[in-house]
């Protein structure tokens, strides 16, 4: 018989990280189990957790985010699996008092799950700019001098205090259009009818966008961060860009030279059938959490 996992994460539409948690949940179904899906920002009470956990019989939380959703693990009895976010690493670390929430989240976990090696040493570490303007505006001179190109923005708004200056850039901006979200099969066809998919991220675990893109047969044309840098190989499987005119520059050569988008494409494609299988994925998701449940029970 099967158990019951509460998958506490955030939940917006859209965003990487709802597509990651439904990934996760079909996995652990698949393999019998029963899932419950909980956004942690709902949560406003300590007890709403031991509430939520009694209501579904839960038997291990998966908590996706060490602050986010980490934080209301603490002090309470439930035996969790904790899978580290780049902005738990990259943005929430140079914050003191939610680095002492983090990691006493870490050493209370039953298992940690990394979404790649460049995350996993961030953390091993203790958890130690491209303008946004200049961004769209060197965008928006790409599609000045070739008209049939448009950058468009696919996503809701995760951070809200960066949305004023993101709004502030975009507004107006001739070529580049933002769309606040649309559902996985849609974004998985937008990105399919697209001619590139491009990742601007300041910070990045492991963005799920870069993978689906590869396995779709998309380019990727990735800004130059740890998280990016970790999947793909400038001139291999995709292409890395560290400026403005970098950028364009990188652009210019998937419009032009039809031989290295072939190359990259094949390349990336046989990279994530490799290294990210969805197959291989269930089966250790699934191994992580019955050997939780192994080591929770052979404790109580």
């Amino acid at each position: 018989m099967g158990s019951t996992f509460l998958l506490l994460s955030p939940l917006t539409r859209g965003c990487g990280n709802y597509s990651t948690i439904q990934r996760i949940s079909s996995h652990l179904e698949s393999a019998g189990h029963s899932c419950v899906l909980w956004d942690p920002d709902t949560i406003t009470d300590p007890k709403e957790l031991q509430d939520i956990a009694s209501q579904h019989s839960i038997q291990m939380v998966l908590a996706l985010h060490a602050y986010k959703a980490g934080r209301h693990l603490l002090g309470s009895n439930l035996p969790f699996i904790l899978i580290f976010g780049g902005t738990d690493v990259n943005i929430y670390a140079t914050d003191a008092e939610k680095l002492k929430v983090m990691t006493e989240v870490v050493f209370l976990a039953k298992g940690i799950i990394s979404f790649s090696q460049s995350l996993l040493d961030a953390a091993k570490r203790l958890w130690p700019s491209l303008n946004t303007n200049k961004c769209f505006e060197i965008k928006q001179e790409l599609h000045t001098s070739r008209n049939d190109v448009f950058y468009v923005i696919l996503g809701s708004m995760a951070d809200v205090t960066y949305e004023d200056e993101f709004m502030a850039g975009v507004c107006g901006v001739t070529g580049v259009v933002y769309l606040p979200g649309l559902g996985i099969d849609d974004t998985h066809a937008a990105i399919k009818g697209s001619f590139a998919l491009v990742n601007s991220s300041r910070s990045e675990g492991m963005a799920v966008a870069i993978l689906e893109a590869m396995d779709l047969g998309v380019p990727v044309l990735v800004r130059d961060i740890p998280g990016n840098r970790c999947i793909v190989t400038d001139g291999t499987n995709g292409l890395v860009y560290g400026s403005p005119e970098e950028f364009v520059q990188k652009c210019e050569i998937l419009l032009d030279d039809a031989s290295v988008r072939s190359k990259l494409v094949s390349n990336a494609n046989e990279y994530v059938s490799k290294h990210h299988s969805v197959a291989d994925e269930r089966i250790r998701y699934t191994q992580v959490v019955c050997m939780a449940l192994d080591s929770s029970l052979t404790r109580t």
